[in-house]
């Protein structure tokens, strides 16, 4: 978060360039140049998240460094969640006496990305930009139906696989100066 210089929303179908999980749209958190103080070239954070929902733990860091005309940077960010519990209740037709777990809720993920930036005036940058996604297999959960009183059979089921992505990217950004 700390890197994110603006973030772009493209609707409909991007599936041909984000994957087969863009069936709505896309949401693209592009990061900035860093921002350095006067007296450093170098900058960088570190920041670690907990929630008790799911008993998420997320811990993200990241370094940021300039030398000459080129800009460095490099960060990563991974995610541990268990299943989450639901309190009892009623939820529609499921009356849950007692507190339940909700299984297939669970995610284990991580990022890591790269940046070489390169500005041979004010006006000019190149940029080049490498991605990579790693996700353990991950649902929209369920509880099983002896949780709640139910005697059917049928289970419904619906799981992400393992996801595996790397994404490199060359941009360019230029103007004329008068």
């Amino acid at each position: 978060v700390a890197s994110i210089e603006r973030i772009e929303i493209v609707k409909g179908p991007q599936s041909t360039l984000y994957g087969s999980d863009a069936i709505g749209g896309v949401m693209n958190a592009v990061s900035g140049e860093p921002r350095f103080r006067t007296f450093s070239n170098i900058a960088g954070y570190v920041e670690g998240r907990h929630s008790s929902a799911g008993d998420l733990a997320n811990l993200s860091a990241g370094l940021d460094a300039k030398v000459g005309r080129f800009t460095f940077q490099l960060g990563g960010t991974t995610r541990q969640s268990e299943n989450y519990s639901v309190p009892a209740g009623r939820f529609g037709d499921i009356d849950l006496g007692d507190s339940a777990r909700v299984l297939d809720t669970g995610i284990e993920d991580s990022t890591a990305w790269a940046s070489i930036t390169y500005a041979p005036s004010r006006a000019h940058t190149l940029r080049l930009r490498l991605n990579r996604y790693r996700a353990d297999e991950a649902g929209f959960g369920y509880a099983p139906a002896e949780q709640y009183g139910a005697t059917e059979e049928a289970k419904v089921r619906i799981l992400y696989p393992h996801q595996s992505f790397d994404r490199a990217a060359l941009s360019y950004n230029g103007s004329v100066q008068r």
